[in-house]
């Protein structure tokens, strides 16, 4: 345990998540939406929040490597950043059954208090209902903030939920429901071109809005994967620009193979044009990949630089979460990603630790 993080036992959950985003609402430009991110943060958190940190975590979340069960994250583009949350909903038992219950609960606050669209969760959920006692998660929930944009909502699902075996057979099937068998076709032929040991779906999600351009998404875990596989498996993405994976692994991970920690792949599916993905997202965890999280912001730094995006939106940022000198170790730097948007301007997402509990 380091001394920075003793300090944290003061605090409940909500109080030292709150005083870290509040940090970043400021360094976004988004001052006049504080009591909205604000509530929606409280809203995730509840009543779990309340409880002071403690040294062990009250369930071992997946989503922060120290298990703090919420995340922030700033996605950077030539525009506005991006604000955003992931959080791990959940309730007194902290089970897979009380967390999907509690998931569940703020799914239909959203839909009261946002207008979310539960119409294509409610036509999988059953599929992802967790059955399997080894399955890490049942829900997790994002909520994405711009300062002159409505927030949207995301939710996160676990293809594993019934079994690490039944996970491709259940996407399947969570396509079907929802009219998008064209799109499976496209994921079964990515996956055929891939070693099958190298690959595990791992997410499942929904963008819950009624619009049309709302997404489905799937996300592999990669374990042992080399940058000239990804370029080959993103080549059938809309948003895929030869030469950018590698470039972002060899800058980022300092490797063109990625085999000291499983990094993942997301795309997405949009209905009306889902005979292929419509982005490909590449996302390195980090903590790996550099001996301590000065390195890491270095990189990060100057690669922005390097493709100008504003980089002072992220060296703002890092330096308002960290509890500690960046060049003890790593940790803070949880992981990050990048894509090509709508227009092929390079977007970046850095995903920040709070590391609320000590490290063992």
């Amino acid at each position: 345990m380091y001394a920075e993080q003793i300090a944290l036992k003061t605090f409940t959950y909500l109080e030292y998540g709150s005083k870290k985003l509040q940090s970043l609402v400021d360094i976004c430009g988004m001052k006049h939406k504080t009591p909205e991110i604000m509530e929606v943060f409280k809203q995730m958190t509840l009543p779990w929040g309340n409880n002071f940190i403690k040294d062990k975590p009250l369930w071992l979340s997946g989503i922060a490597d120290d298990h703090t069960p919420f995340e922030f994250s700033v996605a950077i583009d030539s525009d506005t950043p991006e604000l955003r949350i992931l959080c791990e909903c959940q309730r007194e038992g902290f089970n897979l059954l009380s967390n999907w219950r509690a998931g569940m609960k703020f799914n239909y606050w959203l839909m009261d208090n946002y207008g979310a669209s539960l119409t294509r969760l409610n036509q999988v959920s059953d599929l992802f209902f967790p059955e399997d006692e080894s399955a890490h998660f049942a829900m997790w929930h994002g909520a994405c903030f711009l300062p002159n944009k409505k927030s949207e909502f995301k939710i996160y699902l676990n293809p594993q939920a019934q079994g690490k075996e039944q996970a491709n057979d259940l996407i399947q099937e969570a396509f079907k429901r929802l009219g998008l068998k064209e799109s499976w076709l496209a994921v079964e032929a990515i996956l055929q071109e891939q070693d099958a040991s190298k690959n595990e779906l791992k997410y499942f999600s929904l963008d819950l809005s009624a619009k049309p351009e709302s997404r489905v998404k799937i996300y592999w875990r990669h374990h042992d994967i080399t940058a000239d596989e990804l370029e080959k498996m993103y080549s059938v993405a809309r948003n895929y620009v030869p030469g950018d994976v590698t470039e972002f692994c060899r800058t980022i991970a300092g490797t063109t193979r990625l085999s000291k920690r499983p990094i993942f792949s997301c795309f997405s599916f949009i209905e009306g044009s889902a005979s292929t993905p419509n982005t490909a997202t590449i996302q390195i965890p980090l903590t790996l990949y550099a001996t301590n999280d000065a390195i890491m912001r270095d990189r990060i730094h100057n690669y922005l630089v390097e493709k100008n995006l504003p980089s002072l939106i992220y060296d703002s940022s890092i330096k308002a979460v960290a509890t500690r000198p960046l060049s003890n170790h790593s940790g803070i730097h949880s992981c990050i990603s990048f894509r090509r948007d709508k227009l092929q301007q390079p977007r970046v997402t850095v995903y920040l630790a709070l590391e609320s509990h000590p490290y063992e």
